[in-house]
C-alpha cells in the first residue's frame, strides 16, 4: 500500500525547522509546542481521538498506509484531475452555502 508521504518525509526534521515566533512576544514557540496547545482547547471527545493519532504516528509511521477504499477515491480523483474535471464556480458557493460557509 501506497504510505503517506507526509509522514514520512517529516520523520527526520530536527526541531529547529518546527520553530515559530508567538505572535504575543519574542520566543520560539515550536509545532509541537503550537499542537499541544491546540489539541487542549478542543473539545474531549474530539481531543482523546486526535490525541490517539498522533500517539499512533509517533509509534509507528508508517501505520498510515491507504485503505483499499481510499486508494479507490484517491485513483477516482487523480483522474477527474487529469481529465480537467473539476467543480465549476457555482457548484463550489452551492456547496458552501449548503453547509453555512
Amino acid at each position: 500500500m501506497l504510505q503517506n508521504a507526509f509522514c514520512r518525509q517529516n520523520i527526520g526534521a530536527s526541531r529547529s525547522d518546527f520553530e515559530l515566533k508567538r505572535p504575543e512576544g519574542g520566543t520560539a514557540m515550536t509545532k509541537v509546542e503550537e499542537a499541544i496547545g491546540m489539541l487542549r482547547s478542543l473539545p474531549p471527545e474530539r481531543g482523546e481521538g486526535v490525541a490517539a493519532l498522533l500517539l499512533k504516528l509517533a509509534e509507528d509511521p508508517g501505520s498510515f498506509d491507504y485503505t483499499p477504499e481510499e486508494m479507490e477515491r484517491l485513483d477516482r480523483s487523480e483522474a477527474a484531475a487529469a481529465r480537467g474535471d473539476f467543480a465549476t464556480d457555482d457548484q463550489v458557493r452551492a456547496l458552501w452555502a449548503k453547509h453555512g460557509l
